[in-house]
């Protein structure tokens, strides 16, 4: 009896330990060292902007056109010139084959059996510039005048003639390909000098401008565009009866001068929906714009207290994709991006990410929730907020829109560019009851 009371005498020794043990730290403080942890929540009054002329330079063509009727109706077509290959000989007695425009593409949207039609035209005004910024309605007239076709082709996105054995093979893509004139062929074949310089061949050929010019509801997301000729040459020019054959490739310009152009944008749903909803939309569609309530911010914060005397520790912004009764087929973009209005040309002219001297903010959708999380905004919060009130007027609006992009091997450094692939998302705004765009700051007060 004795052994089980001291027992549970040891037992409530031992408990009575641990329940001091975890105070220990916050018990040691006197009230008035101790830090107030706030969060707080803002709404934003966000509207919907037509997404204005955008820089469309990509490493990843689009080419069809769709319609949607929420998210309005669009085509999208691309323009490029191609590299020649430094030094490439013919081998003596080439005669030429023939001579293709190729598209390469693992993914599409829409309907994969709808028949479609792309014609190739000479770019016979302009040469594609290194140095000019292209953009989504670029005046296009005088580049290409639209009087000369190469060629044309009728395809479907997905051909079902491929076997599924083919299709598997982890190398294997999609292709529309359109067959250029012979006397283009001959041309390359002909003239040495072409590949010797970039210049030289660009005289000779200028390149493509390639669109939709029949059907609709399909877009295709071109992974690589070249021209490929064919052609056959005597292993021993002494014995012209036995041929060989061989395919030059001369590849698309698709880090320089390839450049998305959208055509034929309509957005319905700017003016179609409520006060309390907002609309984000790719390619060549819709941004979202804000102004950030300093003010509000500043006054619920700061109150009549010190600047020097709060730190915000964590800031993110929300964004709701509202589920709502829609037939079409557009889905929320996977990547959108958020900064000052007046920083857009200068990022996406260079296009990295994270920018150089720009605040840019990376979000991406989660489907589990429908939803965007800006975060990591606390030091631009801080550095504006203790600015002042006279400092607020310079961030000036915000916009949120569609990106794309590719990342480096060790995925440190992105490439970061506007959305071209069809997208479409309604979100609550700073009026919407249920889930409205609202900004939330933690901060301590020191």
């Amino acid at each position: 009896m004795k052994s089980k009371l001291f027992c549970l005498l040891l037992l409530s020794v031992l408990l009575a330990s641990c329940e001091e043990n975890k105070e220990i730290g916050m018990s040691v403080l006197p009230d008035e060292d101790r830090l107030a942890i706030v969060s707080d929540s803002f709404h934003i009054n966000v509207y919907s902007e037509e997404i204005g002329d955008v820089y469309s330079e990509t490493t990843k063509p689009v080419l069809g056109s769709y319609e949607d009727e929420l998210f309005g109706s669009f085509s999208v077509d691309f323009l490029s010139d191609f590299r020649y290959v430094r030094d490439f000989v013919f081998p003596e007695g080439t005669v030429s084959d023939s001579l293709y425009l190729v598209m390469y593409y693992r993914s599409f949207m829409g309907d994969s059996s709808a028949v479609q039609e792309a014609t190739a035209y000479l770019i016979d005004g302009q040469s594609l510039e290194f140095s000019r910024d292209y953009t989504i309605r670029t005046d296009i007239s005088g580049i290409c005048s639209m009087n000369e076709v190469l060629g044309k082709t009728a395809y479907v996105a997905y051909d079902r003639t491929v076997s599924d054995s083919i299709r598997g093979l982890a190398d294997y893509c999609d292709k529309v390909m359109i067959k250029l004139p012979s006397d283009i062929a001959a041309g390359i074949v002909a003239d040495p000098s072409l590949m010797e310089s970039q210049d030289n061949f660009n005289n000779f050929f200028k390149g493509v401008y390639v669109r939709n010019t029949y059907g609709s509801q399909t877009i295709l997301d071109i992974d690589s565009v070249n021209l490929e000729l064919y052609y056959r040459y005597p292993p021993d020019i002494e014995k012209p009866d036995s041929l060989l054959y061989g395919r030059l490739i001369l590849p698309a310009n698709l880090e320089s001068t390839t450049f998305v152009h959208v055509a034929e944008r309509t957005n319905p749903q700017i003016a179609a929906l409520p006060d309390t909803l907002v609309s984000l939309s790719s390619p060549g569609g819709s941004v979202l714009k804000f102004r950030l309530p300093w003010e509000r911010i500043y006054d619920r914060i700061y109150g009549s207290g010190s600047a020097s005397g709060i730190n915000i520790n964590h800031v993110s912004v929300i964004m709701n994709a509202k589920d709502f009764d829609y037939g079409g087929a557009l889905e929320p973009p996977s990547f959108i991006i958020m900064m000052r209005e007046e920083d857009v040309d200068a990022f996406f002219t260079q296009s990295l990410y994270p920018a150089p001297g720009i605040n840019t903010y990376l979000g991406m959708f989660n489907s589990s929730d429908s939803t965007y999380i800006f975060a990591n905004m606390a030091d631009f919060l801080q550095k504006n907020l203790d600015g002042g009130p006279a400092s607020f007027d310079n961030v000036g609006d915000i916009v949120v829109m569609p990106v794309g992009g590719t990342t480096n091997v060790s995925g440190t450094d992105a490439s970061i560019y506007n959305s071209m692939l069809p997208s479409g998302a309604v979100f609550g705004s700073g009026k919407s009851k249920s889930s409205p765009f609202r900004m939330v700051v933690t901060y301590t007060d020191l």
